[in-house]
């Protein structure tokens, strides 16, 4: 049933009607007689402004929409309802992303594991460095002291040696100088015979010993005093040059470090940088499997090519490849119009120029819109494009001024473009115009004319009339057709319903594809086609035995993850255990030094002191009894009572104890004044390598602390990668024993052979997201078809439907529409036709049944009735009763009058009447159609 408007006929039909009728007319007149007088009617030459249009085709198209792209090709598992309102941010569509996902977790633990090798490394470089700085610090200590050493060696005396040479020199000389008197007595006392003669020789000898012995002293004391022997000095500036040498070597090794620190971090650095781009490739990878709406608007289904390339409409459990536009989302009421115009029309265009419009569905209602683009295209379809290669139209753009909801994407429009426009020309007619260009005019005579732009019904003339000239042309008389019959209009209430065929379809279709499967897989067992599967059962069998190969060196490889774990754990308590106990010896060194060199500072010892101040005095104590002794002794000598060897013995024991005094006095002096600078120096650089011993200890243990750690949290990792690999493989087996997601019939899909497109069968293989088989959800069913856009306005979600099966024509089964589109589209079948514009427009509609058959089957031809209104108070009179010509439609009454009338719908061969006619009016249908 038709629940359309009554469509005019374009405006060139009407025109060569016109052309028609003039012909007929001036074959008439030639057959009167001349005695015949034929009627005529009379018109004047009308004013009014002139406005000339151009007429084209055009389609509209969302001016403010987004386009979906897959960006991630997959199964599609979740996707809002089409014709659904979508708000910016809201969820668009999500794809299977677990490959994926496993792909950027992989990556992750990757790039997390080689960090932590980074910080093991950096943990060991830094520790290096720790190390080798402190190297050079105790080398610059030793260099210091070696220094220090050759200084003392060349510029320093040791007082307490001087004090001694300088006193056993001072007793050599008195004692030389007594055995000078000595001999020089003898001489006078041995020519008397008081001396013999080997005493005066061995007084001889032990002088010019004596003299021997004071020249070596004082040789001797003229060496310490200058400093140190040539073998020390030689020592001292060999020390110099071993610590000159040893530190030069230090920092050496520190600069080649640092170059080596940079060159070890500048490979691993690239490594990492490298695995973060991986990462986030992964990571957008995954991120592209949710896709938000970045605007409001409404949710409009796109096509997805099947196995074999054909067309298809997403849904949900689809496989969508990359890049593929599956949805859109289309800003309700913002559209813009594209026209075109033959390249003839091309001065005439220009941007700027008004439009007023009309599309199919609303014919009563105009809209306005403005040219924004003019400009040279290829037109027509594939077919046109490559029979005519150059550009054969203009392609045009207009803007929409007044927005409107009922404006849907890709409603085709009639458009008339405003070209020109003049406040007044002169027009008449065109039936007063004769195929000569002359008029006749109201005395009998005639005249040409020159005409210009042809608006409808008439011409506008340029010259040769005047305003208000009446013409003449003869009348065309129309009679009533006979064989009529008279039919009353009558009143009624009109129920609107649409007719059209469909497809009956599952109301949703499962497709059957491993969604995570690394390579091929064959294909060992499936049910076959048409067989009715429950829910749960296992429908297909893909050969597993390669991964359960591979399950088991994962299996080995995370045992031995966990094995290198335990390994690292007790490596790290033995190995934290000798450090604490290194770090506890190098904390008693370091004490240790901190007291040498706290005592080294004091000087000697409270007792040792004390030592020193007792021989002191004892040395004191002595001499002055020597003295007492030898003042004794001097008187008994002069009485004879004492011997002069006795004195001079006693002498010579004074002059001993007194250089022992000295020396123990230089000695007390010494210890109380504390140690040398020498000793000092050595003492603070004891110290201080002790002090970098004890931190380096501390480093060190700090160092493996955190180094054990880190390839325990390595290890970890390890573990983690090894798992992920593990469950993935486990899920890949699970899926290798294929289930029905439904209640249903299984169907298998087509693939391509070297014999061919047939069905999937045993034996062939299959990839991830490859979609093998199919099961139809038959528990529940809707009807497909398409809709012409001219009915769209009369279509709205909810209304009550009916459809019959082409096979039982006779049972009628209920529906409700479910979807009704929302951007019209080229229907299938016209994809080939001369221009885009000349092809059918369509929309999607789905009715929805709750009825269930054992007839039913997917893919039956079914016809169905939609209710889309009540009129409960119509004119209505048969359809057959409609005339039409360049006026419109009208109607011959039963008095022979022919009426303009204004019909609407049409229903069951009625038509609707809201002009021209009134009820209980009779008017003349043709006999043979009644």
């Amino acid at each position: 049933m038709n629940a359309e408007p009554v469509r005019q006929p374009r405006r060139l039909a009407s025109v060569l009607a016109a052309l028609l009728v003039l012909l007929l007319l001036a074959l008439l007149a030639i057959r009167k007689g001349p005695g015949e007088a034929a009627a005529m009617r009379r018109m004047k030459v009308k004013t009014h402004p002139y406005h000339r249009t151009l007429r084209v085709m055009g389609l509209l198209k969302s001016s403010d929409s987004f386009r979906a792209h897959a960006g991630l090709g997959g199964v599609l598992l979740k996707m809002p309802k089409e014709g659904s309102r979508i708000k910016k941010g809201e969820l668009l569509a999500r794809f299977e992303s677990q490959e994926y996902e496993d792909e950027a977790l992989e990556k992750s633990l990757t790039r997390d594991s080689v960090r932590l090798e980074r910080e093991i490394k950096k943990n060991d470089l830094d520790f290096e460095a720790y190390e080798v700085s402190n190297r050079v610090k105790a080398m610059e200590q030793e260099l210091l002291v070696a220094r220090k050493g050759q200084e003392l060696v060349e510029t320093g005396i040791a007082a307490a040696e001087y004090v001694q040479l300088s006193c056993q020199m001072t007793a050599s000389e008195v004692l030389a100088r007594t055995l000078a008197r000595w001999l020089t007595e003898m001489k006078p006392y041995r020519s008397r015979g008081f001396v013999s003669q080997e005493e005066e020789e061995k007084t001889a000898t032990r002088l010019g010993t004596e003299k021997l012995s004071g020249q070596a002293l004082s040789l001797e004391r003229s060496v310490v005093a200058s400093g140190a022997t040539p073998d020390k000095r030689a020592q001292a500036e060999r020390d110099v040059v071993v610590a000159e040498s040893a530190l030069k070597v230090a920092q050496v090794k520190h600069s080649t470090f640092e170059k080596r620190r940079a060159d070890g971090f500048a490979e691993i650095d690239t490594k990492i940088l490298g695995l973060d781009e991986e990462l986030a490739y992964a990571s957008s990878q995954v991120a592209k499997a949710h896709v938000t709406s970045p605007v409001d608007g409404i949710l409009i289904y796109g096509n997805a090519g099947d196995e074999m390339g054909r067309p298809r409409k997403v849904r949900e459990g689809i496989t969508v490849h990359r890049g593929v536009v599956f949805a859109e989302v289309v800003v309700p009421g913002r559209v813009e119009l594209y026209l075109e115009f033959g390249q003839s029309d091309g001065p005439l265009v220009r941007e700027g120029m008004p439009v007023e419009f009309q599309v199919d569905a609303y014919p009563d209602l105009r809209f306005a819109a403005k040219l924004t683009q003019v400009r040279a295209a290829f037109g027509g379809t594939g077919l046109a494009r490559w029979l005519y290669p150059e550009p054969r139209r203009l392609a045009a753009k207009a803007k929409v001024v007044d927005q409107d909801e009922r404006l849907l994407p890709g409603m085709t429009v009639t458009a008339d473009v405003t070209v020109e426009e003049r406040p007044s020309a002169l027009w008449i007619d065109t039936a007063f115009l004769d195929e000569d260009g002359q008029v006749r005019l109201a005395d009998g005579s005639s005249r040409k004319v020159k005409t210009g732009y042809v608006k409808g019904q008439e011409v506008e003339v340029v010259s040769g009339l005047a305003r208000d000239e009446e013409i003449v042309a003869p009348a065309v008389a129309r009679k009533a057709p006979t064989d009529q019959v008279p039919v009353r209009v009558a009143r009624k209430a009109l129920s609107l319903t649409l007719s059209e065929t469909g497809t009956l379809a599952a109301h949703k279709v499962h497709d059957i594809a491993p969604r995570d499967l690394e390579g091929d897989a064959i294909i060992q067992m499936m049910v076959q086609e048409g067989t009715s599967v429950k829910k749960g059962q296992v429908i297909a069998q893909l050969d597993k035995q390669a991964l359960e190969s591979k399950l088991k060196e994962k299996k080995l490889e995370f045992t031995v993850a966990e094995k290198e774990r335990a390994v690292v754990t007790e490596q790290a308590h033995v190995d934290l255990n000798t450090l604490k106990q290194a770090l506890e010896v190098a904390a008693l060194d370091y004490r240790a030094a901190q007291l040498d060199a706290e005592l080294v500072h004091l000087g000697k010892k409270p007792r040792e002191l004390e030592n020193l101040r007792i021989d002191l005095d004892s040395a004191a104590a002595e001499i002055a009894l020597i003295q007492k002794k030898l003042s004794l002794k001097d008187e008994l000598a002069k009485k004879g009572y004492v011997s002069d060897q006795e004195i001079k013995d006693l002498r010579q024991n004074l002059l001993t104890r007194q250089v022992a005094l000295e020396v123990a006095k230089v000695n007390l002096q010494l210890a109380r004044r504390g140690a040398t600078t020498l000793e000092r120096q050595k003492a603070l650089a004891t110290r201080e390598k002790s002090r970098l011993n004890h931190e380096l200890a501390r480093a060190k243990l700090a160092s493996r602390k955190q180094k054990r750690e880190l390839e325990l949290a390595k290890a970890e990792l390890g573990i983690r990668k090894a798992n992920l690999a593990l469950r993935r493989l486990e899920r890949m087996i699970v899926e290798c024993t294929v289930t029905s997601p439904a209640h249903g019939t299984a169907i298998r899909s087509e693939t391509w052979t070297n014999d061919g497109l047939r069905k999937f069968q045993e034996g062939d293989t299959v990839r991830r997201a490859r979609t093998f088989m199919r099961v139809a959800d038959l528990e529940r069913f809707k009807v497909t078809a398409y809709l012409p856009e001219e009915r769209v306005n009369l279509i709205k979600v909810g209304q009550k439907a009916s459809f019959t099966l082409a096979s039982f024509p006779s049972e009628a089964f209920p529906g409700t529409v479910e979807l009704v589109g929302r951007v019209a589209q080229e229907k299938p079948g016209d994809r080939w036709s001369w221009s885009d514009l000349l092809a059918d427009r369509v929309f999607d509609l789905e009715i929805a049944t709750p009825v269930v058959r054992p007839r039913f089957q997917p893919g039956l031809s079914v016809s169905f009735d939609v209710q889309v209104g009540k009129v409960p108070d119509a004119l209505v009179v048969p359809i057959q009763g409609l005339h039409f010509d360049g006026d419109g439609p009208y109607v011959w009454m039963a008095s022979g009058e022919q009426r303009r009338i204004e019909a609407r719908e049409e229903e069951k061969g009625e038509v609707r009447v809201t002009r021209g006619l009134k009820e209980g009016e009779t008017i003349l249908v043709p006999r043979e159609d009644r």
